[in-house]
């Protein structure tokens, strides 16, 4: 992934100097579940802290079209859209 995001670092300074390219690496499963697989049920749960709070209108990742209908697209999703997915299962009364 180095050479990757050294080519798109390139790119930007290239054609947009004023980006700013941010990275952020995602926690590794080990942190955030350190004994995922071999934990005890007396064991205590701490959940993982972060103080990172996101814009919501910022864009969280992006979704990537098929191509079936013309050439393949980046979709943004925002924030705002990641907790919407999170309750559509309430807002249609869907039961698993």
């Amino acid at each position: 992934m180095k050479d990757l995001l050294d080519g798109v670092k390139v790119e930007l300074e290239a054609t947009t100097p004023s980006y700013e390219l941010v990275i952020e690496e995602v926690p590794s499963l080990h942190d955030i579940f350190p004994k995922l697989g071999v934990e005890a049920e007396h064991d205590p749960f701490t959940p993982f802290k972060t103080d990172y709070k996101p814009n919501l209108d910022e864009i969280a990742m992006y979704l990537h079209s098929s191509g079936s209908t013309g050439f393949p697209k980046a979709i943004p999703q925002t924030h705002q859209t990641l907790l919407d997915w999170t309750s559509i299962c309430e807002s249609f009364r869907i039961n698993f």
